[in-house]
Formats: structure tokens, sequence, C-alpha cells
């Protein structure tokens, strides 16, 4: 969902600016010329021309002089719908233009366009989204079901989208930009149609347009000698093409217009009697994504023969069970995705969070020639992909062994303690980590060996051992309070006690042994790596693992697949101990500022010694609801011979200064809203429930206090836990320490202090007892100080 969202919608129509629209010159929808809609065309031409190569530049990667009118794209790449996943076109539009203009004055000066605004900048193709069956689709997922749909390349259409609008690279689009993407429905001498509005609409109004063409349909400039135009005025003559196949005649369908030798010569400038549609086709396509007149490309493979029974049998790896780790990073191992056991599961890399994670566990079989099939332990499946798709690098999948399928086969060499794997296939071809960098969920693919072998496509090998004798873990499964050991009196704890998703966790006091927003079950998972878990929503400790980086808040999240940000390596030191991430082992649970106070945040931090306390954490068993044992350095508490007694009973009392006992705990002028101001005042009635307040026990001699008059509690701000804050009445809220009083008994009477701050407590402003004085906190300074000193008396109302 977008939030902050701004849309100026000026209501005239004055034009920002000319865009290349080769749609312009479109023969669809046709109408009969006259001479004065020929003329008046030419002359926009001649006066606009300078517009149309605006995003255009120079390019040294791709040459003019190879453009052939009859050739522009051949049909083997409009059709090639494999060239781009939605993912590595949404990746391409996020490359040419990352939304980052922050300039939005701009659109002020041009009210009759639309633009989206959005958190102080322009939102441009690669972030914008497009309303379809109530669902928001990005311009990459409009791009690939319209490619898949029509089975027409998406680098055609991305092409397209550009050469038409300039959209892919505009940093700041408009509506009309949006409105007519790819041109179509816009004859040469009439407004555009309506009818073909929306992004959505034109790019699949496009495909199905090159698909017809390439179907057989109708076309003006059929495969064969054709007369083409140089421009839209007949005047400026034109020359035979012969065209050479269907897609560059669907091309010819959209835009009728070939560059003449001038258009050729300046590009990418204008010329007289120019018409540049085409021509920019060409060269952007080439730019981004190479010849677009390939035919279908033919490649010699090298396969490696299966062993037969005269193959060396002596192999380089021992038949059994391996973890294998890249090279780029060692705590990345192959993985098989979900830990699935389907038929075409996916291989991914993943950290170890358990040496008993069978989807990291292979078994490597020797055939001959040390030549070796890599199957699953989970599974029981092989390493394996589409040989099909070789071309497009696809990624590894698990299949039913069939050991005359050369995919299923690899080829292994050894430099020093590094392997290599070799699809049978075609010896130039390794297992790598896509993309060359590893993180969570990277794709493992077949792809071109590189030449010197690149890191991606070197792996390490580690035996799995079965254990001898079983394995004790360092914390035993069960439910727990964690404990910070910068102070022993603070804990890991829900904020809010909310069970919600992004739950946040905290620092708090205990007020409550039976509070479950401070409970937290901890599960072994094998190799002293451990899921926490909320007793209060079942929850995990987690974090964004798209930011495992210094400071990166921990919040609650419901269970994941294999989520490194939930699986957490314990490690033993004096006093307790550290919790590491399996996302990143140098980083562990931390006190944010090494900070222990009400509502400090939790967070992950580098772990920089082992006696820093902010990543020290101890444990305190729960045996039963109101008993709990610590681990491992403090001693088990005795139980209680006696049940607990509270040093107040539950009930309703009145509450006086020690100061004046005539004046008693009141809320200002009776008041029963949220925030009504608590003062001193004379009792005038015993009645008077402005100053009955009923006093109940959490635990621990806590205590909230609430209101008679409105069932409202003692309450301040918990932004400014300081002196002089002052007391009001609050509905009540989940765990909010400005509503929980600790009590401490005197002589004399109580003191209540915050929970928030506990050397701060109920305090009468300027131990000043009179009518309307203010209460508020402030800092206990002595045992003896009647300001903070209250009396109790039992209501019988």
């Amino acid at each position: 969902m977008k939030k902050d969202l701004v849309r100026i919608i000026p209501q005239d129509t004055l034009k920002r600016r000319k865009r290349i629209n080769l749609a312009f010159y479109s023969t669809f929808y046709r109408t009969s010329r006259n001479i004065l809609a020929l003329v008046f065309v030419f002359f926009m031409i001649s006066t606009l021309s300078f517009l149309l190569t605006k995003n255009l530049k120079e390019s040294k990667a791709y040459d003019i002089s190879k453009f052939n009118a009859g050739n522009i794209i051949s049909d083997y790449t409009m059709s090639n719908v494999s060239t781009m996943t939605e993912a590595q076109i949404q990746e391409f539009l996020t490359s040419k233009n990352p939304c980052n203009d922050r300039n939005i004055q701009r659109a002020a000066n041009f009210p009759g366009y639309k633009y989206h605004i959005e958190n102080g900048k322009f939102v441009c193709l690669s972030e914008e989204t497009f309303e379809y069956n109530g669902e928001k689709q990005t311009a990459a997922r409009v791009i690939f079901e319209a490619s898949r749909d029509f089975q027409i390349n998406p680098q055609v259409l991305i092409t397209l989208i550009e050469k038409e609008q300039s959209l892919v690279t505009d940093t700041w689009p408009n509506h009309i930009q949006y409105r007519s993407a790819t041109g179509f429905g816009c004859p040469d001498t009439a407004a555009c149609d309506s009818k073909y509005y929306g992004f959505r609409n034109q790019v699949r109004n496009a495909a199905r347009l090159f698909r017809d063409v390439l179907d057989g349909g109708y076309t003006n400039y059929p495969v064969g000698e054709n007369f083409i135009y140089y421009n839209p005025n007949f005047a400026c003559g034109g020359s035979k093409v012969n065209i050479e196949n269907l897609a560059t005649s669907a091309l010819y369908r959209y835009t009728p217009y070939q560059p003449n030798a001038d258009a050729l010569k300046n590009y990418p400038g204008t010329s007289y009697c120019g018409a540049y549609g085409n021509r920019n086709f060409y060269m952007l396509f080439g730019r981004w994504f190479g010849d677009p007149t390939i035919s279908k490309q033919v490649v010699k493979f090298k396969p490696i023969a299966k062993p037969d029974a005269s193959s060396n049998k002596q192999g380089i790896i021992q038949d059994g069970k391996y973890y294998i780790s890249t090279n780029l990073n060692q705590k990345f191992y192959i993985d098989v995705q979900y830990a699935s056991k389907n038929e075409n599961a996916l291989a991914q890399m993943y950290s170890q969070w358990s040496k008993e994670n069978l989807a990291q566990q292979w078994q490597f079989t020797h055939l001959g020639n040390n030549i070796y099939t890599i199957k699953s332990v989970l599974s029981n499946k092989n390493l394996s992909y589409n040989f099909n798709d070789v071309l497009n690098q696809p990624q590894i999948k698990l299949t039913t062994e069939n050991l005359d399928d050369c995919s299923s086969r690899w080829k292994i060499t050894k430099d020093q303690n590094q392997y290599i794997f070799y699809s049978s296939c075609d010896e130039n071809r390794t297992l790598r980590v896509r993309g060359d960098s590893v993180t969570y969920a990277t794709p493992v693919e077949i792809n071109l060996s590189s030449s010197p072998t690149k890191q991606s496509e070197k792996w390490q090998l580690e035996q799995v051992v079965d254990a001898s004798t079983p394995f004790k873990p360092l914390i035993e499964d069960g439910n727990y309070y964690i404990k910070t050991t910068l102070n022993p009196n603070f804990y890991l704890d829900v904020a809010f006690s909310s069970p919600a998703d992004y739950a946040r966790i905290q620092l708090y006091s205990q007020w409550s042994k039976e509070n479950k927003a401070q409970i937290w079950n901890i599960k072994h998972l094998g190799s002293n790596k451990y899921q926490i878990k909320s007793a209060l929503s079942g929850k995990l400790l987690s974090f964004n693992t798209n930011h495992v980086s210094n400071n990166e808040p921990i919040f609650l999240l419901s269970e994941g697949n294999n989520n490194c940000s939930q699986i957490w390596q314990a490690e033993q030191v004096e006093g307790g101990f550290f919790f590491h991430t399996t996302c990143d082992e140098t980083k562990a649970l931390d006190v944010n500022g090494a900070y222990a106070y009400y509502g400090t945040q939790i967070q992950i931090w580098d772990k920089w010694s082992k006696t820093n306390k902010a990543q020290i954490w101890s444990l305190e068993k729960i045996t039963s609801a109101n008993e709990a044992t610590t681990t491992p350095t403090t001693p088990t508490s005795a139980p209680a011979s006696t049940p607990f007694k509270p040093l107040i009973e539950d009930g309703n009392y009145y509450i006086k200064t020690t100061l004046n006992p005539n004046f008693y705990l009141d809320v200002a002028f009776s008041s029963p809203a949220d925030y009504a101001r608590i003062q001193l005042y004379s009792q005038w009635s015993k009645e008077n429930k402005a100053q009955i307040w009923n006093i109940k026990h959490l635990g621990s001699n806590k205590y909230q206090i609430k209101s008679a008059l409105s069932g409202k509690l003692l309450s301040f701000n918990t932004n400014h836990v300081s002196n002089n804050e002052p007391i009001f009445l609050l509905s009540e809220g989940n765990n909010n320490c400005s509503q929980i009083w600790q009590a401490e008994q005197v002589e004399g009477g109580f003191f209540f202090h915050t929970t928030c701050d506990e050397t701060k407590a109920l305090d009468v402003n300027g131990a000043y007892a009179y009518y309307g004085t203010q209460i508020q906190i402030w800092d206990k300074w002595s045992k003896t100080n009647k300001a903070q000193i209250w009396s109790l008396e039992k209501s019988l109302f």
C-alpha cells in the first residue's frame, strides 16, 4: 500500500513538452488525408523534430550503419519470450531509472498535466502501479503478462515504451505519457482514441498487434518489396524496401515510415523530411539488448560422455553426504528452497542454521571419470536443470534420477580444497551462484564458465558427520524470562503486550510473573541454534532480513520457512548468553545504546567484546505458574513457604497527603475525561467519587490506581519521565508503565514509585497542601519526605 500519496491533478490540458510519440505516424485507424492535414503534419514535424530525440544519446556500443530498412528486427527476436523474467524486467527498469527526482516544484509550472508525487519525489515507471481487477500491478508485471499472453519479447515492449513516450528513462512522467504509453490508437490526423487509454491497455494492444502480424494477420507492408515513404508528407518521397520478415512488417504496421539517408547520417539528431521511429527503435534495442536482427542462436555444445564399465572408478570425492558452500562466502550453502520434496524444487543459497537440516545435505555418488550425481538427502532427487533453456542460465532444480539425462551428471575437478562442477551436457558450463554475489535465497544456476574461473563457480565440501553421542544443547527447551545483564531488573518485553506481527521488542521491568509479554519459549533446533517465541502471541523474535545491519530493530513475526532472522546461535559466556543472528553471526541481540531503561529498543549490533553486557542475556527458567529458576549463573531461589501477602489489599480508598490530612487526592472539576488533572482538595463528602480510588494489586507490590468516578487510571506522559511531570487520568493501556505504581511502605504511609523510573514517586507540587495543588512525579530524595508519603483510608462507597 502506498502512503503519503500526493497527486497533482490540474483541470486544463496545457502540454508540458512533446514526447517521442511515433504513434503520431501510425496507420492504425488511419483516416483519409487531405492536403491541409499533410501540410500541418509536415510543419509540426519540422518545428518539433529537435524534441524527438531528447532521450537518445550517441551510442558507441551499437552502429547505425548496420541499419537495414528491410530487416529491422528478426522474427526470432520479436518472438523470444524467454529473454527476461518479471524480476529481471523490474531490475532493468530500476537500473535505468530508480525514481530519485526530488525537483517536484517543476510540476506546478505545468498545471495541465498530472504527476504522481510521493514522499517528496516523482514516482516514475519503475515504481508506478496500475489498478487491474482490484490488484495493483507494477509496470514489470504488466509487461511480463503481455509478453507471455501474446508471445512477444518483453525487450521489444520495453523498447517500444521508451521509443514512444520515453517512459523508461523519464524521471517525472505525466499522465499523457502513461495514457498513450505505446502510441496505440493514435492516428496521424486525429486525436488518440480514448478506448485504448491506459498503460496496461496500451502495452497489451501493442503486443496483440505484433502477434497478429507474426501470425499472418493484416499488415500494410507485407513481406517482399514495398514502397515506403520517408515522412507523412508524401512530397518527401520514399524508396522501395524488401521487407525480409514478419517482425519488420509489424514495425511498419505500427510506424509506417523509414528513415531517409540524412536521418541515418545525423543519428541521434534530425533531418529535413526525416522520420525517426523505426530508426530509434533499432538503436534503442541495440544499445540496451544487443542486435535485434539475430536469428535463432546456434550453439555448439561439448558434451561429456556418460561413464561406462571401463571408466576410472577412483574419484576425487569419496561417496557420501556433504554440505556444499560457496567460495564467495562459506557461511552460505546450497539449499532446497522451502525444504521442498517436490519435483522441480529449486536450489538456492542459504546460511546453515542447523547441521541436521536435510535441505542442505547432498549425497555424492561417483559414476566414473570424476563424474558424479548429486542427490538431495531430503528428497532423494538429483541436482539438474532444464537443458532446453540452457542459453538463459536456468536455475538449478531437483528431478527424479535419470542417468541418461546429461543435466543430472556433473564432472568435478579439484584445485586445492576448491571444487568446480561442470555440466555433462556442455563442458563449458558450470554450476555457479547467480550474479556473482551471495545473500539469502540467491539462485544457483548453470552458466558459461569464466576464464579465469570466478569465485561464484568454486565450492567447498564439508562431510556430514553422524554424531556418536547425543548432543546436549546449552539451553534446554522451555519457557524463560530473558534479562539484560546491564540491569537484572529489566526484561525482554513485547511493547504494549501486542500480539500483532511487527510488535516492537523492548526492555521493561517485571510487574508480574504471569505477564506473558515477558515470557519466552526457547526451542533448540540443533547445533545450539534456537527459536525464541513469545508466549503471548506464538510469534518469533525477528528483524528485517533486507537490512542485516547495526541498529536494525527487533520485532515479532509469524514463523517463516528457514528464516535466518528467526534463528539465533547461542554462545555461553560468564554471566549468560550471546544470541547471534544466523543471518550474520558477527551480529548479536543487543540493547540500544547499552542503556537499560523503560522502553529501550532491542536491536542487532556487531559483537565487539565477550564482556559486552548490552549483548549478554541471563535466563530465568519458568518451572510453574509462580516459580522460576535462573540459568546458568544465579542459584535457584527456595520456594516461598507462605503465600505472598501484598502491602495493600485490593479495594476502594481515600488517598491523603501526610503534609495535611485534610487534603485528598482529587480529580479536578470531577472530570471523567482522558487527561483530567489530578490535584489536592478537601473532602466535602464521603460519597464524592472524585476522591475515591480503586487500588488493584498486579503482583510484587505493583498497583493500578483507578478513579471510581471514570474508571481511568493515574497516569502521566511517558515521553517525559522527569521531575514536575503532571499526573492525569487516562484510559487503561497495555503494559503502560505510567499506570503501574510500585508501593513502598514507610512510617506514616506509602511511597508510590512509577515503574517507568523507580527513582521517581507520586509527589505534591512544591510540598504545599492547598486547594488545587498539582500532583506530579519527582525524585525521591528522602524516606521522610511528606510530599511523597500518602496515607490510605478504606472507603465504604
